[in-house]
């Protein structure tokens, strides 16, 4: 998502400028595929991967 975002930047200055937005066709493949994926970094024992998973089944969470 952050590389996603980062390509975008320009336009998202922008959108912030001028009171205005980016659609999210424009973001690409990387933004919706970071929105379906989850890290579980140092989460001790993975109690939040799993309340996570439990909320949004379609969910991805990687440990």
């Amino acid at each position: 998502m952050v590389t996603a975002a980062g390509i975008q930047l320009h336009a998202l200055l922008e959108a912030y400028r001028q009171g205005g937005g980016v659609p999210w066709e424009q973001f690409g493949a990387d933004m919706r595929t970071g929105r379906a994926r989850v890290a579980d970094i140092g989460c001790g024992e993975r109690w939040s991967s799993i309340s996570i998973g439990l909320t949004y089944p379609k969910v991805t969470v990687a440990p």
